[in-house]
């Protein structure tokens, strides 16, 4: 649902809803004005926190949900994702150790550092047995 400058989305916990869910974002963020930096890191986050409740918050075979609310604000944007599954911080996740050599390197495990690197901003907390963050990302105006 949009509603003026708010969008609400509700999401499984399905890799099918990713794209789906990508192009609402954009087409709403689009509406609204952002800029090209800020609609590319929101569909970033996006991106990543989907994943992480899609193939890591549930093992169990059954249908999540997870609310996505975004809001765009004077000189920012605000994205809630809201889910029940097990607690999980990811303000309190270390960033991963750098590989010594390309040998060591492994795929994956950098979402949440990309994250931190692309927001102004992410806050977490547990409310009501859910899951609640709050990514913040920094809007300049299209034409900036």
């Amino acid at each position: 649902m949009t509603e003026g400058d708010r969008l609400e989305l509700s999401l499984d916990n399905q890799r099918e809803q990713l794209g789906p869910a990508q192009q609402r974002l954009a087409a709403f963020l689009v509406q609204q004005r952002v800029g090209d930096k800020a609609l590319f890191a929101c569909e970033l986050v996006l991106e990543e926190l989907l994943a992480n409740f899609v193939f890591h918050a549930f093992d169990d075979g059954h249908v999540h949900h997870m609310a996505l609310q975004a809001q765009v604000k004077s000189g920012e944007i605000e994205l809630q994702f809201i889910d029940e599954g097990p607690a999980f911080d990811p303000t309190a996740r270390p960033d991963p150790v750098q590989p010594a050599s390309i040998d060591d390197a492994r795929p994956g495990g950098l979402g949440l550092l990309l994250v931190r690197r692309w927001a102004r901003r992410v806050d977490y907390r547990r409310d009501a047995g859910r899951n609640v963050v709050t990514v913040v990302i920094a809007n300049a105006a299209p034409d900036d």
